[in-house]
This record gives C-alpha cells, structure tokens and sequence, in this order.
C-alpha cells in the first residue's frame, strides 16, 4: 500500500523512470542493508542520468541530423 502511494507522488514529482524500478531498487537496498542516504543517492543519481538520457535523446531527433556519430565513430588513422 505504501509502495502505490510512493509510485503515484514520484509520478506527481515527473520521476516515472524511479517510480517503474521502485519495488526492485527496495529490493535490492534491503538484501544489500544499504543506508537511507545511499539508497536515496542511488535513486536520485538515477533519475537524473535517466532524464539526461532522454532530453539528450530528443535534442538529437529535433536537430534530424543525417546520422548520428560518436567520437567512437570517428576516424583517427589519417
């Protein structure tokens, strides 16, 4: 019951990547014994890589670049 509740104000707060891996990031805090401050650290460090990603991910598909290229891509041998 506590879990819903949490999951609905995490979606209020626009946090639904931390509010779909709820029940599996308690899970793994409670077999790890891992502390309020570091399993609060771990959520919100994952929420926010989680929203980088994705505003990444719509910056590149508004610029309709023709490919897309990463420095692993480039060619250094010249």
């Amino acid at each position: 019951m506590m879990n819903k509740l949490l999951i609905e104000r995490l979606k209020k707060l626009g946090w639904h990547h931390t509010a779909h891996q709820l029940d599996s990031l308690l899970e793994d805090a409670s077999r790890d014994n891992v502390s309020y401050s570091a399993f609060l650290n771990t959520i919100v460090l994952q929420e926010i890589e989680y929203q980088e990603s994705q505003q990444l991910a719509k910056r590149m598909k508004r610029a309709k670049l023709p490919y897309i290229k990463t420095i692993h891509d480039f060619d250094f041998s010249f």
